[in-house]
């Protein structure tokens, strides 16, 4: 631009100096055509300008389109040949776990604990086709107990121990509904239930069938069970039938469900392993549980609202009929409570409280809430959680319980750092 104004002062200065006769137009005249030419040319610039950028648009356009075209193609390939040689359908996962663990006895007679402890956990999902899905789980934790997966900081940096948490297979026939499941094994936990009666580490063994269906909103769905409990090489087995039905309705933000469960365990009380707050009379290996028999009804009622921060509140009750012995009359469990927030992404919370009050012959000991102190207490359980990351959680529990028959009275403090991938 600057030398076409040199240039065309240059002319008009020519002109200027031409005699009158030469000149075609005033000066005047000409500064106004020399604006016009200027203006063209300024709009034939921002023109091509414009011409670049659509070029340069279309180009980038083509350039990704032809990238996205490999993508998929290259994407198609790949998924050919890790379906020729059986690699799709795999799924991994796992946690590894933090925790501070403070238990302060009320009596001074008993020595408060602190323990540092952690928990490591990997699992493996394969679907197979057909409706058959496999689930391996390997757990730290210990041989004894099967409410727990922790491993304590101890022992001289001795190794840790690694156990066989789940193993078993689903089987969900391809028909319409998908209504019917069929699993076996060691498996994840297929009932309805709260810690008063299943404390969240437990993988109970043996076989169960689902049957539910949604019908608009509203599913019924039945679960029954065929628990091993132990195998008797010379005398007969203890085992448990589960029996669950309910409904589960969802209507806008609001869900709610409600089922019963009977729980029949036969055999169990000459068969136990642990008794962890049932009663028991006799000693060594005569020694038996005062219960005799554990046939447990359960009702469990929850309600959901799904909002920026969730809500659900729950109720539940159980009371075994089959209860005898010295303490036949504590065979009553119930427990209620809730909980605000949800823990899923960065900055996530979540608060929850719990009462509960579970009399010694109520429910199976061995099975129940480990960190509430299984069976023959009460007591509240208040806990919070923080998503610092996505995949990892900061939480506090803290539990206030008393023993019911007897005194053993403790408060216990969880801190826990949780990495989930």
């Amino acid at each position: 631009m600057r030398l076409l104004r040199v240039i065309l002062a240059a002319a008009l200065l020519a002109l200027a100096a031409a005699p009158a006769w030469a000149r075609p137009d005033s000066a005047e005249e000409m500064a106004e055509k020399i604006r016009k030419m200027e203006e063209q040319i300024a709009a034939q610039q921002a023109m091509l300008e414009e011409m670049k950028q659509a070029m340069e648009a279309q180009k980038a356009e083509t350039t990704a389109e032809i990238k996205k075209t490999a993508l998929e193609t290259a994407q198609k390939e790949i998924g050919k040949e890790t379906k020729s040689h059986g690699l799709t359908g795999w799924k991994f996962g796992g946690d590894v776990r933090l925790r501070y663990e403070g238990t302060y006895y009320e009596s001074e007679s008993s020595q408060d604990r602190n323990r540092f402890r952690l928990r490591g956990r990997f699992k493996v999902t394969k679907n197979i086709g057909w409706g058959v899905t496999g689930y391996l789980q390997l757990a730290s934790g210990s041989e004894a107990g099967a409410t727990s997966t922790n491993q304590t900081l101890t022992d001289s940096f001795d190794k840790k121990g690694i156990w066989l948490d789940q193993a078993y297979i689903t089987w969900t026939p391809d028909i319409e509904g998908h209504f019917f499941t069929f699993g076996g094994g060691r498996t994840a936990n297929p009932y309805l239930s709260t810690p008063m009666m299943w404390d969240t580490d437990v993988n109970p063994e043996g076989f169960y069938q689902t049957v539910k269906n949604d019908f608009g909103g509203v599913e019924p769905f039945f679960t029954f069970g065929q628990l091993i409990i132990k195998e008797n090489g010379s005398g007969k087995d203890a085992y448990a039938l589960v029996y669950q039905g309910g409904l589960n309705a969802k209507m806008d933000k609001f869900g709610a469900s409600l089922s019963l469960a009977y729980y029949d365990y036969v055999r169990y009380d000459i068969n136990y392993k642990y008794a962890n707050g049932n009663t028991v009379s006799g000693s060594g290996s005569s020694a038996y549980l005062d219960a005799l028999d554990f046939n447990i009804f359960e009702v469990l009622g929850k309600v959901t609202y799904d909002a920026r921060y969730p809500l659900e509140f729950f109720v539940d009750y159980a009371v075994n009929t089959g209860a005898e012995g010295p303490y036949g009359d504590q065979d009553t469990a119930w427990s209620v409570g809730g909980q605000i927030g949800q823990n899923k992404k960065q900055k996530d919370w979540s608060v929850a409280y719990r009462y509960a009050h579970i009399e010694a012959n109520s429910v199976v000991g061995a099975f129940s809430d480990s960190d509430f102190g299984h069976n023959n207490r009460k007591g509240s359980e208040l806990k919070f959680k923080y998503n610092i990351y996505d995949p990892l959680t900061l939480g506090v529990s803290f539990w206030m319980t008393d023993k019911i028959v007897g005194v053993d009275d403790w408060n216990r403090l969880h801190i826990d750092l949780e990495y989930k991938f």
